[in-house]
C-alpha cells in the first residue's frame, strides 16, 4: 500500500511499485456465466462467419455470371460473327500484307486477381506462320484488321483476301466497358475490361495468342492444307466407354510417337517453335521418308498427336476452342485417306483432354479413339469414342 502511495513521487515511486508486483496478489473478477441461449448465438455467429469466408469467392464469381474458361478472351468478352468461305493459300513463312488501324487489344482483369494481356495483330499473324510483308512488297494474301465504333459497340473486323477475292470475314463485337484509345504510330488501342468471372488463359503470356490468332490460323493455309480441306467431312462422336486412369499413367508428350521412326521426319526448318502450347502454333513440318518426290508437307502444330500403326499414319489436332477434333489418316507414302472434323462435347470447368494417338483405329466403317481427360486436381479418366464414317 505504501509503495502505491509513493508511486507518484518521480521515478523512485515507479521503481518501488514495479518491485512490489511479485509480492502482491492479482485481482481477478469472476467470469460472467453465459446462458444457453447466448452460447447458441455465439455458435451461430461463428458458423456464419466460417460459411461466409468459404463461400465469398464463389459468390462473387457467380455474381459476375457463368465462369468463362477454356475460351479465347475475345469470346468471353464479345460476340463473333462470320467465318471462312475458303482457305487463302500462302505457304508457311510466306509474307502476308497486313493493313490495320489497331495496335493491340488490351485485356484487363481487376476482379481481385489483377492481370493484363495483349493481343497484337502483327504478332498473331507471325505466330500463325506468316510475317508481315514489308511496305511496298506485293503479297497475294492480304489481311485487314479494323477497329471502329457503332451504336455503342466496339467492332473489330478481320477480312482476308487472296488476289483481290475475299476468302474470310470475322466481326467481333465488344460492348461497354470496352473502349478505343489512342495508340502508337497513329493507330488505336482497344481496351477491354473483363468481368470477374473470366479466367486467365492457362499458360498465357503477356503477348497473347487469342481470337485474332485463331481467325488468321483457320483462314490461311499451306498448299497441302488447302488441298486437304476439299475432302474434309464433319461427323458427330459417341461416347462408348469410360475407365479410370491410375496415378502417373498420363500420356507422354512426344510428337511424333516412337512408332513413326523411319516413317516420318519432323523438320522445324523456318517454322516457329516454343510458342503458346495450347493455341495450335506451328511446331514443325512432317516429311514422309518413303515419298521419293518432294510434296507439300504436313504441318505439325502444338498439341497435335501423331501415331504410326496398322500401315497408317494418324495426325490428330485438338481444336478445343471449337470443341472439335481434326483427324487425318495417311498411308505410309503420305496419301491422305481420311479427313474428319469430329464434334466433341464440352468439358467441365478445370478439365483438359489429350488424344491417345495409339488408340486410333478404323474398322467396320467406324473410327474409334481414346481421350485422356485430366483435372486440375490431378485425377484423370480415359474416354473411348466412336465415329461413324
Amino acid at each position: 500500500m505504501y509503495a502505491t502511495l509513493l508511486a507518484s513521487v518521480g521515478w523512485i515511486g515507479c521503481l518501488l511499485f514495479e518491485a512490489s508486483r511479485p509480492f502482491g496478489r492479482r485481482v481477478t473478477l469472476p467470469a460472467p456465466k453465459r446462458s444457453k441461449r447466448q452460447r447458441w448465438q455465439d455458435g451461430g455467429v461463428l458458423t456464419g462467419v466460417v460459411v461466409l469466408a468459404l463461400a465469398f469467392p464463389q459468390v462473387t464469381r457467380e455474381a459476375g455470371g457463368e465462369v468463362c474458361a477454356g475460351k479465347t478472351l475475345g469470346r468471353c468478352a464479345g460476340t463473333i460473327e462470320g467465318g471462312v468461305a475458303r482457305l487463302a493459300l500462302a505457304p508457311v513463312g510466306a509474307p502476308v500484307e497486313l493493313q490495320s488501324n489497331l495496335e493491340a487489344i488490351e485485356y484487363r482483369h481487376t476482379g481481385g486477381r489483377d492481370w493484363t494481356l495483349y493481343e497484337r495483330p502483327a504478332v498473331s499473324l507471325l505466330k500463325s506462320g506468316h510475317p508481315v510483308a514489308p511496305a511496298g512488297v506485293a503479297a497475294d494474301v492480304k489481311v485487314s484488321v479494323n477497329a471502329s465504333e457503332l451504336d455503342g459497340w466496339i467492332l473489330v473486323t478481320v477480312l482476308v483476301t487472296e488476289k483481290g477475292q475475299q476468302t474470310a470475314s470475322f466481326t467481333t463485337r465488344f460492348k461497354s466497358p470496352a473502349s478505343l484509345q489512342p495508340g502508337a504510330d497513329g493507330k488505336r488501342k482497344l481496351v477491354v475490361d473483363l468481368s470477374r468471372n473470366v479466367e486467365r488463359p492457362f499458360g498465357a503470356r503477356e503477348d497473347l495468342l487469342d481470337e485474332l490468332y485463331r481467325q488468321l490460323r483457320i483462314a490461311i493455309g499451306s498448299q497441302r492444307e488447302v488441298d486437304e480441306a476439299s475432302i474434309q467431312v464433319g461427323r458427330p462422336s459417341t461416347l462408348i466407354a469410360t475407365t479410370a486412369v491410375p496415378d502417373g499413367a498420363i500420356l507422354a508428350d512426344a510428337r511424333p510417337a516412337k512408332s513413326c521412326d523411319g516413317v516420318l521426319k519432323a523438320d522445324s526448318g523456318d517454322a516457329e517453335t516454343e510458342l503458346h502450347p495450347y493455341a495450335g502454333a506451328l511446331r514443325a513440318q512432317l516429311l514422309f521418308v518413303r515419298q521419293p518426290q518432294p510434296t507439300p508437307t504436313v504441318m505439325l502444330y502444338h498439341n497435335d498427336r501423331v501415331g504410326c500403326h496398322g500401315r497408317s499414319v494418324w495426325v490428330a489436332a485438338n481444336r478445343w476452342l471449337d470443341r472439335q477434333l481434326q483427324i487425318r489418316k495417311y498411308d505410309m507414302d503420305g496419301k491422305l485417306q481420311r479427313h474428319l472434323l469430329v464434334e466433341m462435347r464440352a468439358l467441365r470447368e478445370g478439365e483438359f483432354q489429350t488424344l491417345d494417338e495409339a488408340s486410333l483405329v478404323e474398322r467396320d466403317g467406324q473410327v474409334e479413339f481414346d481421350l485422356v481427360v485430366q483435372q486440375i486436381t490431378g485425377k484423370a479418366r480415359r474416354e473411348r469414342f466412336r465415329v461413324k464414317l
